[in-house]
């Protein structure tokens, strides 16, 4: 249990991580920790309940980015095209990090196992 614990806060810090950098890329101010963890769990939240109905595909993507963006929009206080960019940038430096570590050899099957 207490390593589920540990995964799951590792992934919201990779993910808080992602934003802020993805702000600072963007030229925007920094967003503070605690509004990147609100935005992050209402952006899962959402995108889980909603992806209940699509299911799983290219769809499923699509839906994500938009409920994101939206909810990048409302809690950061950003115009639409800000949020949406946003969160397509932190997709964009998530999904290379998780490459690389793949890459390097660091899947979260070995940190999940204790093998790291």
């Amino acid at each position: 249990m207490e390593l589920l614990v540990l995964f799951l806060l590792g992934i919201l810090f990779f993910t808080v991580l992602t934003i802020k950098l993805a702000a600072k890329l963007l030229g925007l101010e920094s967003p503070g920790a605690g509004v990147c963890v609100l935005a992050t769990i209402l952006s899962a939240v959402i995108s889980g309940v909603l992806l209940a109905f699509v299911g799983d595909g290219f769809l499923a993507f699509v839906v994500s980015l938009f409920v994101t963006g939206g909810v990048y929009t409302l809690v950061f206080g950003v115009n639409t095209v800000v949020g949406f960019v946003l969160a397509f940038v932190a997709m964009v430096i998530q999904f290379a990090s998780m490459f690389a570590m793949t890459i390097l050899g660091l899947s979260v099957g070995m940190i999940s196992m204790g093998q790291l």
